[in-house]
């Protein structure tokens, strides 16, 4: 049961690992298509804190969207390791939960995008792009914090379709301290 326990562990680990890293390299990216006209690079590296700070804010977004919808797939995975079902389907739980929380970040990424534009329409009389660029700290925060709170949300709708979604192994019987 040990090894079990820990090559689960070690998968969670792994996966989590890889979830953070590309959370992170896909946000940085949606931020460059959300703000098509400020050069995130070269506004972190002139110091702007207000592009940090926004994109900060959207890095929590994915990250709490991923991690809720990361969870109906590790459990998919440790139910299967738990049930001795082999490798072989250890890893199409593995591949078919990489699917399912490739498509979380999808719809997490296109909701965040579709949000923050509709929250850009709906304040009428500030540029809050052209704010940050100038590095106003105020409006940053003020941005990050939808876009925060959007992610908040959206978390649990996602992980709340994907758990629909993905296929657990089903459990035959349940053993109590080794009894039947």
């Amino acid at each position: 049961m040990q090894v079990v326990a820990i090559v689960s562990g070690l998968a969670e680990l792994v996966l989590s690992l890889a979830l953070g890293i590309l959370t992170a390299w896909i946000g940085f990216r949606l931020l460059a298509r959300l703000t098509r006209q400020v050069d995130e690079i070269g506004e972190l590296k002139q110091n702007n804190v207000a592009a940090g700070i926004l994109l900060a804010a959207l890095l929590l977004a994915l990250a709490l969207v991923i991690r809720q919808a990361s969870y109906p797939a590790i459990s998919a995975l440790k139910t299967t390791l738990l049930q001795g079902l082999g490798i072989g389907s250890a890893l199409r739980v593995l591949g078919l939960g990489a699917v399912y929380v490739a498509g979380a970040l999808g719809i997490g990424m296109a909701s965040i995008a579709v949000g923050v534009r509709v929250f850009l329409r709906l304040t009428h009389g500030l540029d809050e792009l052209a704010e940050v660029k100038a590095n106003n700290v105020a409006v940053a925060i003020s941005l990050g914090m939808v876009i925060v709170i959007l992610g908040i949300f959206l978390a649990q709708g996602v992980g709340s379709l994907l758990s629909a979604l993905i296929p657990y192994p089903a459990v035959t019987e349940i053993h109590v301290l080794g009894k039947p």
